[in-house]
């Protein structure tokens, strides 16, 4: 074998050892004797793919579009995007949230199913201080008190919103209640007055107007308003009420009995309503037509102790005439005598105060009379008689009664 230099043999040179430029440069295996030269394997690319293997292509150029890099650029961009959709569906979702929030639970009708479940449970401090009740007329706010109200046989129920109405800042809503078996309609208004935290609408209700009572009852001890002490004022007096039945109750005494007058009252339709009447006049006892008769009947028999033709205060006369001649003429004063031949019935009433009353005859009596005439030398030439049928007045006063004759 020749022992000449080749290129790119082992031996000094510039390169060193395996440097020089020929098929067997850098990284290359030099052959053994008798065996073909190696090749050097293929220089890697930045960015290629997969290193190829024995009989696999090698690549040289750029990556192409399914390159691992490409992927790596893009991925960013993809969670971008996905991160923006989330947020905008967390927005349309919470928009429509505090909508739907806002219109179920903070909206004109939600206030109104409120205000009117509290009027329906009696609770007027919450019906207060939502929406004052509007007082009508000047009335008096006496009654108001719960506790005339809790005790009422008839209250409003079934209390529901059936239409709502919304225009700008204001709403009208149509409820309907039901007082004693029947179905009542309550129109209500509401405005929007601001905004209850950030997001939700202040909506506040206009108190419908109540309807008034016109008490007319005896000034005594013990009168009760649906079983509760209740002290009224004297005269006629109107007041406020909140609606449902009241009861009227005044005690018995030796000359009444007990007496009770019942109302319901719901929402007027019209923002000064007239005031309803609730009237107790209790009916007399026995014991009161049984003294005033006794009244009457000594009332009369003092009468007829009187002399004169005509005296005052007593419900009959001596007067006559007689062949154009008139006792009140010729009869003197002093001379006439008076009988009570029969005593009348009467029957008597008492007045709304409890403190007078009246009579009248039912069944008549009979009186008769004699007297003098100046004519025939004062003999007792003229009498006469009639029927006792008196009317008049009683007054009560300390468990007694009087009379006086009309």
């Amino acid at each position: 074998m020749s022992s000449g230099n080749y290129p790119g043999a082992m031996g000094p040179g510039p390169g060193g050892p395996h440097s020089g430029p020929g098929p067997f440069g850098t990284g290359a295996v030099p052959p053994r004797p008798g065996q073909p030269p190696v090749p050097a394997p293929a220089p890697a690319f930045a960015g290629s793919g997969p290193q190829p293997g024995a009989g696999s292509p090698v690549s040289a150029g750029p990556a192409g579009p399914t390159g691992t890099s490409g992927g790596r650029k893009r991925l960013p961009l993809v969670l971008s995007l996905v991160a923006v959709g989330i947020v905008v569906v967390l927005v349309v979702v919470g928009i429509f949230t505090v909508n739907s929030v806002n219109r179920s639970n903070y909206g004109p009708d939600a206030v109104a199913v409120e205000y009117l479940e509290a009027l329906e449970a009696g609770d007027i401090a919450k019906v207060n201080d939502m929406a004052p009740l509007t007082v009508p007329n000047g009335a008096s706010e006496e009654l108001l008190d719960a506790k005339y109200l809790t005790n009422a046989t008839e209250r409003i129920t079934d209390v529901r919103v059936l239409d709502t109405t919304v225009n700008g800042d204001t709403a009208t809503i149509d409820a309907q209640y039901t007082l004693g078996g029947q179905e009542f309609p309550l129109p209500l208004s509401a405005t929007k007055d601001g905004r209850t935290g950030v997001f939700f609408d202040n909506w506040t209700l206009q108190g419908p107007v109540l309807p008034t009572v016109s008490l007319s009852l005896p000034f005594v001890e013990g009168v009760t308003l649906n079983g509760e002490e209740f002290v009224p004022r004297e005269g006629t007096t109107q007041y406020a009420l909140v609606p449902g039945s009241y009861s009227l109750a005044t005690p018995g005494g030796k000359y009444w009995l007990e007496a009770e007058d019942t109302i319901s009252v719901g929402f007027p339709d019209t923002p000064a309503p007239e005031p309803i009447s609730l009237t107790v006049t209790p009916p007399p006892t026995d014991t009161y037509t049984a003294d005033v008769q006794k009244a009457v009947e000594s009332a009369l028999t003092e009468c007829a102790k009187q002399k004169n033709v005509v005296n005052e205060g007593c419900p009959f006369t001596a007067e006559g005439e007689d062949q154009g001649l008139t006792t009140t003429e010729d009869v003197p004063d002093g001379s006439v005598e008076f009988s009570i031949d029969s005593q009348p019935t009467v029957e008597a009433e008492l007045s709304a105060d409890l403190a007078a009353g009246s009579f009248r005859t039912t069944t008549a009596g009979e009186y008769s009379w004699t007297g003098e005439s100046k004519e025939h030398d004062n003999q007792r030439l003229w009498k006469g008689s009639g029927p006792l049928d008196p009317s008049g007045s009683v007054f009560i006063e300390n468990d007694t009664v009087r009379v006086e004759f009309w």
